[in-house]
């Protein structure tokens, strides 16, 4: 998550803000941590890290021996309206 609380730039620059820099930016710490480390790799993450274990398994599945995502919601818009049938289905609206 670039920009995320306090931890964002004067000039809100989205263009870095995308799943391919994420997961890049990922796979180029785990290159920099094999020179240490030797064993096996895990990667995991809940809610938005869930997805980030998603994308980075997919983008780059031989960095990683394991991944588990845990509620890795995934968004289809800005405004995922399927939340509103699942909710009338649960009668919770």
């Amino acid at each position: 998550h670039r920009y995320f609380g306090n931890s964002k730039p004067d000039i809100d620059d989205w263009q870095y803000l995308n799943g391919d820099q994420l997961t890049e930016d990922i796979h180029r710490v785990k290159t920099i941590l094999d020179d240490i480390y030797t064993g096996k790799w895990i990667n995991t993450g809940i809610s938005k890290g869930g997805q980030t274990t998603i994308f980075y398994r997919y983008f780059y599945p031989e960095d990683v021996d394991v991944s588990v995502p845990y509620v890795a919601p995934l968004n289809l818009a800005y405004e995922d309206t399927r939340i509103y049938s699942w909710l009338q289905r649960k009668k919770i609206l």
